[in-house]
């Protein structure tokens, strides 16, 4: 029975329910997931970091801590389930177990593996090494370098990136996008927090989990600096090609410019309402500022002419550095 637990990581899934990841006191199982709702936060001594095994709360609703075994060391998490990288060297993407959403989050990782099915092997994907369809557990290749969005910004402040690697980034981003509109798939959640950078340092994009497929519902949607404003307010109606696209131009502007759209700019209602008047960060000398334009005011069609027109782009350094950069690591 759970008595106590030291926190180590508090992580926010979604406006009502979060999780931390500790480890279990007395227990033989050094790694075990316990989540807890938010308010419960407020309860956790700040000296030693120890919570105390009681009901979660979330609204209206009790629900006991949930604690799921886990399989390795712990590299992320999400509203699905966590990343956790091997002893092997491989990475294991798996549900969330508790009871309260268990059916939805393994929806959520079938859906992703069929994705991986009809994909196929292709260079901007991380390699499916399995899939464990009793479990709907995913076995995938590692990428060292963790997500685009935490390496530029540990790394764009060093001036270790330079222009023809940012250019190689958005074609690769592009055509990422691309790859899945060939293929009947709407990602839905285009930003660099959903592309992954192997040894080499070559995007792959990832996450499909919540994905449109030949026109089904997605069950996610962009956070606000990547949402489109046809999105806004909108709850039914089925995605786009055209929203991956907007996205996608945010996503360019974060690898040319190191930071976020508007990032001045705390309020999400404030930049919500900034994409619906169709007001837009001034592009005069951003890198691939032509691009981001486009697909910001949906005038391109396809993930595939962006990608066009980025390789047509001059960067100020078009000739990649006879110096391999050695940059710190995201993790």
């Amino acid at each position: 029975m759970l008595s106590t637990a030291r926190l180590s990581k508090f992580y926010t899934v979604n406006s009502v329910l979060s999780f931390a990841v500790s480890d279990l006191v007395d227990s033989a199982q050094p790694r075990q997931y316990i989540m807890v709702d938010m308010g419960d936060v407020r309860d956790i001594n700040p000296e030693d970091g120890k919570i105390v095994g009681h009901l979660a709360t979330t609204g209206e609703h009790q629900r006991p801590i949930h604690v799921m075994r886990g399989k390795g060391d712990f590299l992320g998490g999400g509203a699905t389930g966590i990343v956790e990288l091997l002893e092997s060297g491989d990475v294991v993407k798996s549900p969330w177990t508790d009871p309260w959403r268990v059916s939805d989050c393994k929806a959520d990782m079938l859906a992703e593996a069929k994705i991986y099915k009809r994909l196929g092997n292709h260079p901007r994907l991380v390699e499916l090494k399995d899939w464990d369809p009793v479990d709907c557990v995913l076995t995938l290749g590692y990428m060292p370098h963790g997500t685009l969005k935490a390496f530029i910004e540990k790394n764009g402040g060093q001036q270790t990136i330079s222009p023809a690697q940012r250019k190689q980034w958005a074609i690769e981003a592009a055509e990422g996008v691309e790859l899945l509109h060939s293929h009947g798939v709407i990602h839905c959640d285009i930003g660099p927090h959903n592309f992954l950078l192997d040894d080499h340092l070559s995007l792959k994009i990832c996450d499909f989990g919540g994905s449109s497929v030949d026109g089904s519902r997605a069950s996610v949607v962009p956070g606000v600096r990547y949402r489109a404003p046809t999105l806004a307010g909108r709850t039914m109606q089925p995605a786009t090609l055209k929203e991956d696209i907007f996205a996608l131009g945010s996503t360019i502007y974060f690898v040319s410019t190191g930071h976020e759209v508007y990032n001045d700019l705390a309020e999400d209602d404030q930049v919500q309402k900034l994409y619906v008047d169709g007001v837009f960060p001034d592009l005069s000398g951003v890198l691939f500022g032509e691009a981001i334009s486009l697909c910001w005011r949906q005038e391109v069609d396809s993930a595939k002419i962006v990608m066009e027109l980025l390789g047509s782009m001059p960067t100020e350094d078009a000739q990649a550095s006879s110096h391999p950069i050695t940059p710190a690591r995201a993790d």
